[in-house]
């Protein structure tokens, strides 16, 4: 095995899973503090495209919870920034950055048979309900993460079906 910044992952999972890893087409929705985290791991581990959507910039309140948020890059989009990091990380991922009103049709437009998986870490309940409706429809798998801001118990989280969710 030649070394690459994939070998560890290569170690864990084999070259057919990096190779799985490398042809997977996820997308996030929301770039903040889970989806910054979650973006940024996904490039790490070698996913070979990635779609992030968020209508965000930073602001001084983003510091300390958000990857990309930094005094440098504070009044920029979220998705502007994190493309360059995503592409910092692994040149060789392909990564679509939109703001959702530059979308036609709308954010889950986004949405097709050709994703992998779809990681919601937006803020919206209807938006949520929405992006789980059109994964359903497309058979693409969805995970949402759901704000934990003031929540300082992680004994009180749950993993459970949204409809079940409340506070």
């Amino acid at each position: 095995m030649s070394l690459n910044q994939f070998s560890r992952t290569e170690l864990l999972i084999g070259k057919e899973g990096i190779e799985k890893l490398n042809k997977a087409k996820v997308a996030v929705f929301g770039i903040g503090g889970v989806g910054s985290y979650t973006v940024e791991g996904l490039a790490r581990v070698g996913i070979g495209h990635l779609i992030i959507v968020d209508y965000d910039k930073y602001d001084i309140t983003n510091l300390n919870r958000q990857l990309g948020a930094l005094h440098s890059t504070i009044g920029q989009y979220k998705v502007d920034v994190m493309k360059e990091r995503l592409l910092d990380i692994n040149p060789n991922a392909i990564v679509e950055a939109y703001k959702p009103d530059e979308i036609e049709g709308g954010e889950t437009s986004l949405i097709n048979s050709e994703i992998t998986y779809v990681v919601d870490a937006i803020d919206t309940m209807k938006n949520k309900l929405e992006l789980i409706e059109k994964c359903q429809k497309e058979n693409v798998r969805i995970i949402t993460a759901t704000g934990a801001g003031n929540k300082l118990d992680a004994t009180k989280f749950e993993v459970t079906d949204i409809y079940k969710t409340s506070v």
